[in-house]
């Protein structure tokens, strides 16, 4: 018999690892509720004044690239080079967490991100100033 983790504890031991300002990555096989503890624990931390953002990974846009992090780059130009596409992403979603004061950002189905979301949010998570992902 395995363990379950009690569910009305869960969130709340999640939401300490967060407000701490630590990352967080839940693993595991589909249908354990990864998502819902993830929802659970960013909206309580947004609820204790962490103010966050979701983003998904889908199965119909896991072949576009930055099409996860859409939301954080309106108005941005794609410049022809990989390179300069990934350094102004990664500023233009800095500045746009900034902006609007997001602290924690919850990427669900991380697994289904296309490459460039990957890359852009792998940099992120090494290079974080003021924003923490929860991963799911």
């Amino acid at each position: 018999m395995v363990a379950v983790p009690d569910r009305a504890v869960m969130p709340a031991e999640l939401t300490q690892t967060v407000l701490a300002g630590r990352n967080l990555l839940l693993t595991g096989p589909s249908g354990i509720g990864k998502t819902w503890l993830a929802k659970a624990a960013v909206a309580n931390a947004d609820a204790a004044g962490r103010p966050s953002k979701a983003i998904f990974g889908t199965t119909s846009s896991h072949e576009v690239p930055l099409a996860a992090l859409s939301p954080f780059l309106t108005g941005t130009e794609a410049p022809a080079e990989n390179g300069l596409l990934l350094a102004q992403a990664r500023e233009t979603i800095a500045a746009t967490l900034a902006a609007e004061g997001i602290t924690l950002l919850l990427v669900d189905d991380a697994h289904l991100l296309d490459g460039l979301s990957g890359l852009v949010l792998d940099r992120k998570s090494t290079r974080l100033n003021s924003s923490h992902l929860v991963i799911s």
